[in-house]
């Protein structure tokens, strides 16, 4: 679930944005934030991102929540505030939530 819900995260941001993200991440979680694709942001809510993982991964949106929460607490220890907050800064209401990222 994680793959998909970076990737996902991926398409949400910019590809600049998401290439800035990726600097903090190891391993192929570096790969999955990029979306290679498209260099736009598509648009739509944290709960469309939550419905679209579960879809994709075939889980449960509660499951999609937890998993995001702890993606949330990856993204607090290993990326600079100030990325973080220009990260989310990109998304709509909802997704710091999602991710319990505090403003």
């Amino acid at each position: 679930m994680t793959r998909t819900l970076l990737e996902t995260l991926g398409e949400r941001l910019s590809r600049g944005e998401a290439e800035d993200l990726s600097r903090y991440l190891e391993g192929d979680a570096e790969a999955w934030v990029v979306d290679r694709e498209s260099p736009d942001a598509a648009s739509f809510s944290a709960d469309e991102f939550v419905a679209r993982v579960a879809r994709q991964t075939e889980c449960s949106e509660g499951a999609v929540r937890d998993a995001a929460s702890v993606v949330g607490d990856v993204f607090v220890d290993v990326v600079p505030s100030r990325e973080l907050d220009r990260t989310f800064a990109q998304l709509s209401a909802g997704y710091d939530d999602l991710f319990e990222i505090e403003e």
